[in-house]
């Protein structure tokens, strides 16, 4: 797939044939739109192939640059809520059940732990990988995530 530097056309090929429906997925969750998520992994997709050379696990990378986009839209949202004249419209889509919106109610990082932990399946040490955060932050993000879902959903 790599050779010396060099962006062999037949490995970025690959990665997105083998990673671009989990990406998908993965993004979907963390931000609630397929379109929001479709559009975050071609752009986490497109900063992989440009950055193929000099990448040592390109796949790895491509995952945290979408953790990173769907954090980053996430703040956005939070702030345009913010600064919005008039109350957004809050009626989620049918699919959504009352699990979901409890989770949509958690902060962006809790809300990234919670999805990376239990839906996407990666380890403590992986989030923390992934979220750029101590293991011991993600512990303790996971723990207050899991208590308001509790205390949400009773």
């Amino acid at each position: 797939m790599r050779q010396e530097g060099v962006i062999t056309e037949a490995g970025f090929d690959t990665l997105y044939r083998e990673q671009r429906v989990s990406l998908v997925r993965l993004a979907h969750l963390l931000t609630g739109s397929p379109s929001i998520a479709e559009e975050l992994v071609q752009e986490a997709l497109l900063a992989t192939q440009q950055r193929w050379g000099a990448l040592d696990n390109p796949g790895g990378y491509a995952r945290r640059a979408l953790v990173n986009l769907c954090r980053s839209h996430q703040r956005r949202r939070i702030l345009e809520r913010r600064h919005a004249q008039a109350p957004l419209d809050h009626a989620l889509p049918p699919e959504v059940d009352e699990t979901w919106q409890a989770i949509r109610s958690l902060t962006p990082d809790q809300r990234a732990v919670i999805v990376l932990r239990f839906y996407d399946d990666q380890s403590l040490e992986q989030v923390s990988e992934l979220l750029d955060k101590p293991v011991g932050t993600v512990k303790s993000l996971q723990h207050r995530a899991l208590a308001r879902l509790k205390e949400v959903l009773g």
